[in-house]
C-alpha cells in the first residue's frame, strides 16, 4: 500500500503516469532514496515525503528520465519550420515575436534545436523566444550551461 501512496503523490504534485516510466523505476527511486535516508520501511519513507519537500524533490530528481538530444526525430521540426514560416510569420506585427514554450526541456537539447532550426528555416533569431522548462533543477542547471559534447 505504500507504493501505490508514493506513487500517487508523485501523480499529485508533478503529474506524473506511473505506466510512463514503469512501477520498477520508481521502485528503484524510492530503494535508492530509502537508503539514502538510511530508513528501511517505506510506509515511514512516505511520511518523510509528506513532510519533507526537499526529499520529495530528491525523490522526483531520481525519479525523472533526463533522455534528450539534438534534433530527436527530425520529421517534428521540419514540420514545425513550415508552420512557422508559412502561417505564423508572415502574420507578425513588426516588433512581435514567436513565442515557444519548450516542456520538458531536460538538458536543453530541445529548445535549442528549436532555435538553430528556425534560424536554419530563415527565422531571425531576434524574432524568437523561446521559454523552456523542465521539473528536475539538476538538468536545468547543466541546460543553463549550455556546453554539450
Amino acid at each position: 500500500m505504500p507504493f501505490a501512496s508514493i506513487k500517487r503523490l508523485l501523480h499529485q504534485k508533478i503529474g506524473l503516469n506511473a505506466s510512463s516510466i514503469g512501477d520498477s523505476s520508481i521502485e528503484r527511486a524510492i530503494k535508492h532514496r530509502l537508503v539514502a535516508n538510511k530508513i528501511e520501511d517505506v510506509k515511514e519513507y512516505y511520511e518523510v515525503l509528506l513532510a519533507n519537500s526537499e526529499e520529495l524533490h530528491d525523490l522526483v530528481e531520481e525519479v525523472v528520465v533526463p533522455e534528450t538530444w539534438f534534433f530527436r526525430n527530425n520529421s517534428p521540426f521540419e514540420a514545425f519550420n513550415e508552420y512557422v514560416t508559412k502561417t505564423i510569420e508572415p502574420k507578425l506585427q513588426i516588433n512581435e515575436k514567436i513565442k515557444i514554450l519548450s516542456i520538458p526541456c531536460s538538458t536543453g537539447e530541445e529548445p535549442y534545436s528549436i532555435a538553430i532550426s528556425l534560424h536554419r528555416a530563415g527565422v531571425s533569431l531576434d524574432r524568437i523566444e523561446i521559454e523552456a522548462i523542465d521539473i528536475s533543477k539538476r538538468s536545468l542547471i547543466k541546460a543553463k550551461r549550455g556546453i554539450y559534447g
